[in-house]
């Protein structure tokens, strides 16, 4: 069913998206529109760039939230709802303040100051990950 929804929400999308106006200049409006792949010809290592930051973000987010709860419920002890507890309070404090704190460097005249915002609060999710036992082999606890 969430599916389903999410297909027919795409396909409003998409329609909203037919018929919305541009905003751009006129220069932009007389230039054609760019193709799907121009960016990936035209800046590469841009492009490369931003697969990588979001490859990290996305695989642990679908591993929080999809993979793992599964495991979770199976796992007696700790159900989905002993993840999604501190996952939660966690993306609201970190992922939801992101903007407003972007917003208030930029305008306290330190915009240069929020990638690096970014990148402490990933070396701190790293050194998590670093510093996770390995339990492949070691007998789920009931």
């Amino acid at each position: 069913m969430p599916f389903l929804l999410g297909a027919v929400l795409s396909l409003v999308g998409f329609w909203i998206r037919q018929g919305a106006q541009e905003t751009r200049s006129a220069e932009q409006q007389r230039a054609p529109r760019p193709g799907l792949f121009e960016a990936l010809r035209r800046h590469p290592r841009e492009s490369l760039l931003i697969g990588g930051i979001t490859a990290g973000g996305t695989i642990a987010y679908y591993t929080w939230t999809s993979y793992l709860p599964t495991y979770a419920g199976l796992n007696t002890r700790v159900r989905a709802a002993g993840i999604g507890f501190p996952y939660s309070p966690t993306v609201a404090l970190f992922g939801g303040t992101a903007p407003y704190v972007g917003t208030l460097f930029k305008e306290q005249g330190h915009a240069g100051l929020f990638p690096w915002y970014v990148a402490v609060i990933c070396l701190v999710s790293s050194v998590v990950y670093l510093r996770l036992p390995e339990t492949a082999h070691v007998p789920l606890r009931r």
